[in-house]
């Protein structure tokens, strides 16, 4: 559905717009009680689709995929975790690195605007993850220490998922 209206020739900027765009605008945010009827859960693209309604991980893991699955490679983009400083909450968004050492670009869902991570100074990051590995916030692309993303239960439980449905996420 969303990957057929993303242009394949169009640059990574434009891919990340309309991946943004298409999931801000489309799902409702709702917590995992709400949705699930559990404290936490990590939903698939698929899952979050279905419900039409998702916390920031599910917007965060629909974009990430997504944007893989239209030609973004996966070493630009790192799901990452932190806290929103102002309301002392939780929150995950996708970060996009045009090159390993780059400030990230940040796709929230609380806003359709994609901006460096140095312009968000409500977000303190503190870890950022993909199929590769785990790393602490600002370390990705510095080698820093890797850790396997398998350490996070959620990523494991999702990833099962997957796999189950014949989609294999790891590389």
């Amino acid at each position: 559905l969303m990957v057929n209206r993303v242009n394949p020739e169009g640059t990574h900027l434009e891919k990340l717009e309309a991946v943004n765009q298409f999931f801000n605008s489309r799902m409702i945010y709702a917590s995992d009680i709400q949705v699930w009827g559990i404290k936490e859960f990590w939903a698939t693209p698929f899952e979050f689709m279905c419900k039409g309604a998702g916390d920031c991980e599910d917007y965060a893991i629909a974009k990430f995929f997504t944007l893989k699955e239209v030609g973004v490679p996966e070493r630009n983009l790192n799901i990452m975790y932190g806290k929103r400083i102002h309301f002392g909450t939780a929150h995950m968004v996708l970060g996009y690195y045009r090159t390993p050492e780059a400030v990230p670009l940040i796709l929230d869902n609380i806003t359709d605007m994609i901006t460096p991570e140095s312009e968000k100074p409500d977000l303190r990051l503190s870890l950022g993850f993909n199929t590769y590995g785990l790393w602490p916030a600002g370390q990705y692309g510095k080698g820093g220490a890797m850790l396997a993303a398998s350490r996070l239960k959620e990523w494991r439980n999702l990833q099962t998922r997957l796999a189950a449905v014949g989609i294999r996420a790891f590389l």
